[in-house]
């Protein structure tokens, strides 16, 4: 996962990281759209198979790792939709409280 490159994250002590098995996303050969748009050997990443769905998984895993490092024990953020997920989903993961901020227009799918 991301965490191979620990010596240049944030965390600083292996126990504080709190990983749901994020990173290291496929390449996916996108050989109908790279003739559609004229790109040989066109590559797409595919960071929807990351735990939260979403890439947003890579940035809270490294953020809610450091937060608690600093021993933060409740996070707040306003977001409409992934970023929100991806936060819950890791400071679940490593016994934090957190709270999110959503505009009333966004994405009811988002809101549950």
């Amino acid at each position: 996962n991301m965490w191979r490159y620990r010596e240049v994250m944030p965390v600083r002590d292996p126990a504080n990281i709190i990983t749901l098995g994020e990173g290291m996303t496929p390449m996916i050969d996108a050989k109908r759209l790279a003739v559609e748009v004229g790109s040989p050997g066109l590559l797409l990443k595919d960071e929807g198979v990351c735990p939260t769905g979403s890439f947003k998984a890579r940035g809270l895993s490294a953020a809610v790792s450091k937060a608690k490092e600093l021993g933060l024990m409740k996070l707040t953020m306003p977001s409409a939709g992934n970023a929100a997920g991806a936060m819950a989903a890791y400071a679940a993961a490593g016994g934090l409280e957190s709270n999110v901020f959503m505009p009333k227009d966004a994405p009811s799918a988002n809101q549950a």
